[in-house]
């Protein structure tokens, strides 16, 4: 594909364009474009596809036997990525109980969601004290056992203050 390699004048010009458009997509980051030239490049590339040596087409088909691979691998990662945890184990159940899970989600994030809109108003308004320390008495009490004993945590004081 070099340009250098060309003998005719018009298409080392066209393969040098294409050289700068590859580069200027490569430093893009934009895979998009890159995959677009590529077909670009495949589409004209076959035309002359009878007159390429037996070396060549192996070349071109470890090429993209590499990039079946690497889209492989690349497909097998996504299952790993953090972003898509909560959805993991959809396709191991059938379609009705997977739409019901994501159903069932749904509504437990609305529920999240009413609740975090609720508390951000009992927030925005004043609130005395005595409201304040009634809830850390009522969150401390619901607190595991354990939790008591952390260092973090003073109990010598009847305002259970957490200590820093």
């Amino acid at each position: 594909m070099h340009p250098d390699k060309e003998m005719m004048e018009d298409e080392k010009l066209r393969k040098e364009d294409l050289m700068k458009k590859v580069t200027a997509a490569y430093k893009a980051k934009d895979l998009s474009a890159l995959l677009k030239l590529e077909l670009e490049w495949v589409a004209e590339e076959t035309h002359n596809l009878a007159n390429l040596s037996d070396e060549k087409l192996a070349s071109y088909i470890a090429s993209l036997k590499e990039q079946v691979h690497e889209l492989q691998m690349e497909k097998t990662a996504q299952c790993y990525n953090p972003r898509y945890e909560p959805i993991n184990d959809l396709p191991l159940h059938n379609k009705h109980v997977a739409l019901k899970q994501i159903m069932r989600e749904e509504k437990g994030l609305h529920t999240h969601l009413s609740s975090l809109k609720r508390l951000a108003g009992d927030l925005s308004k004043p609130v005395p004290k005595k409201l304040i320390m009634e809830f850390v008495e009522e969150y401390v009490s619901q607190l595991e056992p354990d939790f008591l004993f952390d260092p973090f945590f003073d109990d010598d004081d009847d305002d259970f203050r957490i200590t820093y």
